[in-house]
């Protein structure tokens, strides 16, 4: 499912590199973004603004703070909240590092589509978010499983638009940028 031409809201969480500056291109699209030590104010303000969307996308960067124990504690707030809205509002995760990582989201097994983007730097951001506007198409495949459903193998393939998508039982869009 593309973003473009929906009222979507992206929340980035962590280090935006370009991902949001990409998609503000188009003007149905409202970003903003959280840092993993937000604020409960920050949090309630996040809250308010997705009252309207059509599409919620929420994009982790620097996945490293929630896969490392110690770290994860300092954001037990903010993870709780990403469980809190994979849990009500089935998003289109983008998990920009490694799959196994992503078992620090206790819901993220509800979600109909996660994009797996194994890097985090500005070029796999940005070219990601090319992707999700339907610049271009794309292809993965999960090359470890994450879960009983999301399996080694599993993946999305498109071509231009990215609406044309082919799926297998659970779809993740494992993005693997060389650089």
């Amino acid at each position: 499912r593309g973003v473009s031409g929906r009222k979507t809201f992206v929340l980035t969480i962590g280090d935006d590199n370009g991902f949001s500056e990409i998609l503000k291109r188009d003007s149905l699209i409202q970003c903003a973004s959280l840092s993993y030590v937000a604020t409960p104010k920050e949090i309630s303000n996040i809250t308010k603004r997705l009252k309207d969307v059509d599409q919620l996308v929420i994009a982790l960067t620097d996945v490293k703070k929630i896969s490392n124990a110690k770290k994860a504690r300092k954001s037990q707030k903010v993870i709780h909240f990403i469980n809190e809205l994979c849990s009500k509002k089935d998003p289109l995760l983008v998990f920009f590092g490694s799959p196994y990582a992503i078992d620090a989201l206790k819901n993220y097994s509800k979600l109909t589509t996660i994009v797996i983007a194994y890097q985090d730097n500005s070029t796999v951001q940005e070219e990601c978010a090319k992707i999700l506007l339907g610049e271009y198409g794309f292809s993965g495949k999960l090359p470890v499983s994450i879960d009983k459903v999301r399996v080694a193998g599993c993946g999305l393939k498109s071509s231009y638009p990215t609406q044309d998508v082919q799926k297998c039982s659970m779809p993740i869009a494992p993005i693997v940028l060389s650089g």
